[in-house]
This record gives structure tokens, C-alpha cells and sequence, in this order.
């Protein structure tokens, strides 16, 4: 059984960031974190160079913002956490 996490950002309260595509860093969306077996993974749309927008889901370390929210999120346990302009934060299990 694999646990996963959803944390999805509302349209129009997504934080801005950064993805890095190749070698490049490009501009983007973050629309929400997964967490996939301990794993951190962001879903987020980005724009390349000629202005056309993509969706993809990367691992988190591909992924920087100046933005909290931006950031990989800290465990349910850990000081500090927030889930200020989440939908939700649940867990659900698939086998």
C-alpha cells in the first residue's frame, strides 16, 4: 500500500515559481504538492521562452520559489506548518 498526500493550491491564490527544465529555470505556477511514498513531487504549469504554456508534475527538487508556499512543504508534525491557500490537505491510500 503506497500513502499519497494532495495538497492542491486554488486558481488565482497559486504561488509563483520556478522549475528547472533542462538547464533552464522558467517562470511558473505551482498548483499543488504530492507526496507519493515520502516523496515530494510539485504539479505546476510553467512558460517556456516563446510564451507556451505547459503542465507537469517534477520532483521537488526541481522546484524553487521565494514564496512559503512555494516551498517543499515540512511534515504534519513539524513546527510551523500551514496550509494557508490549500483546498485541502488529506491522505488517501491506493494498493
Amino acid at each position: 500500500m503506497v500513502t499519497r498526500e494532495y495538497r492542491p493550491f486554488r486558481a488565482g491564490d497559486r504561488p509563483g515559481v520556478e522549475v528547472q527544465i533542462g538547464d533552464a529555470w522558467l517562470a511558473g505556477e505551482l498548483r499543488a504538492w504530492i507526496r507519493r511514498a515520502g516523496i515530494w513531487w510539485a504539479h505546476l504549469d510553467y512558460t517556456l521562452p516563446d510564451r507556451n504554456r505547459h503542465t507537469t508534475t517534477v520532483p521537488s527538487r526541481r522546484v524553487r520559489s521565494t514564496d512559503p508556499r512555494g516551498q517543499v512543504p515540512v511534515e504534519d508534525d513539524d513546527a510551523g506548518t500551514s496550509d494557508a491557500g490549500h483546498i485541502s490537505a488529506h491522505d488517501c491510500s491506493t494498493s
